[in-house]
């Protein structure tokens, strides 16, 4: 199966974050037509992919950007690679 579509979505996370600061499963639910536990994996790896970008809010009730730092588009791209190729 590619992963064409887990990288898309991966990116999606990144430019959401860089546009609006912040994201939440059913953004991802709604744009891709998923499910909710596979928003919860895509955000769970893009956190584990780019540490320290992204923290969850339990009052609002979605992730926000930890810092005023995001990592490129171009960076963000190499991590989902290189963590398929680690699988």
């Amino acid at each position: 199966m590619s992963h064409w579509f887990v990288d898309h979505r991966q990116q999606f996370i990144a430019d959401t974050l860089r546009v609006f600061g912040q994201i939440n499963r059913q953004t991802l639910c709604d744009r891709f037509d998923i499910s909710t536990p596979q928003a919860s994996t895509d955000l769970t790896l893009f956190m584990k992919l780019n540490p320290g970008v992204m923290i969850y809010d339990g009052r609002a009730k979605c992730y926000v950007v930890a810092q005023d730092a995001l990592p490129s588009s171009r960076s963000a791209e190499v991590r989902v690679i290189k963590g398929f190729a680690d699988e």
